[in-house]
């Protein structure tokens, strides 16, 4: 039986140290993958000399020139979506960590159109400033012994320990090609728009819309690297501000994933196809935040 071909899709702008340490992971799989690492405005060449270093399961490419504007991660996955000869698609990003065995426990644990979904823990600064005095190579899930590990809150406000609630997040997940193509017809997969939140927002909220929820597989147990995009006080970066404020939607008290995709949803709405702002916005990110089985 030929094994099946698995492509992880990772958008890639700077956050070059962290990438290093996940494509250790990566290229070690248990069943082999392909990493495809879309380098999209990154100031320097750091993404691509990590690469480099790495002989076999990966290629790299440089989506745009260096210090672009920055945009969501679903171009930098559309790039390796279109290229790749995979039949299973992972999106990821630089800063996640998986154990040797994650491709091929969700290739076996897979339900049919559902996206699949890992327990992701999130590491904070402090963390991240003695990662590497730990066996992490060895023993990926040695990370749950630092100091405060369990507590911590990620910007996502969610605790370490109350993660087996959180299934909406989009670090490391999996379907098979035709099955990210049902979200986005005729074109397939994710939009192609420059904006922030034609990603992982956008995937949330056709998800819920179509009631297909993640297929949830805590039996695989991912980290989530600190990087400069995180707060340690669980606020989001200016850049996110900004584009909430900009949009005026209120807070709906919903989880902090629900409350991305409304939002986001609400800036789509106000836009055409050609980027010009709508009169008139749409009522169905409202009825999106009406949901109340999402934990």
């Amino acid at each position: 039986m030929t094994a099946t071909k698995v492509a992880v899709l990772i958008g890639a702008r700077k956050r070059a140290d962290l990438l290093e340490r996940s494509l250790w992971y990566l290229t070690r799989q248990t069943h082999r993958c392909t990493t495809w690492v879309v380098d999209d405005g990154s100031e320097t060449d750091a993404v691509e000399q990590v690469c480099a270093k790495f002989k076999s399961g990966v290629k790299y490419f440089r989506l745009r020139k260096p210090g672009e504007k920055l945009r969501g991660q679903n171009m930098a996955w559309w790039y390796g979506y279109e290229h790749s000869k995979a039949n299973y698609i992972i999106c990821s990003h630089p800063e996640i960590l998986v154990p040797l065995t994650a491709v091929e426990q969700m290739l076996d644990e897979h339900i049919p159109k559902r996206r699949s979904v890992p327990m992701l823990y999130c590491l904070g600064p402090d963390h991240q400033a003695i990662i590497d005095k730990l066996p992490w190579k060895w023993d990926i899930h040695c990370l749950k012994a630092l100091p405060g590990f369990w507590e911590y809150m990620s910007h996502w406000s969610v605790r370490n320990k109350d993660t087996d609630k959180w299934r909406h997040h989009f670090g490391f997940c999996g379907m098979y090609r035709k099955e990210w193509d049902f979200y986005n017809q005729p074109d397939g997969f994710l939009p192609k728009r420059d904006e922030i939140y034609f990603d992982d927002a956008w995937m949330i909220h056709k998800e819920t819309e179509a009631g297909r929820l993640p297929n949830y597989l805590k039996s695989i147990e991912v980290y989530h690297q600190y990087h400069e995009w995180c707060r340690p006080d669980g606020k989001p970066p200016e850049a996110w501000t900004k584009q909430f404020n900009d949009a005026n939607v209120p807070s709906t008290g919903k989880t902090p994933d629900i409350e991305q995709s409304a939002r986001m949803l609400k800036i789509m709405d106000t836009l055409n196809p050609d980027g010009t702002q709508k009169n008139e916005l749409s009522s169905r990110v409202f009825r999106h935040t009406e949901h109340r089985d999402l934990k």
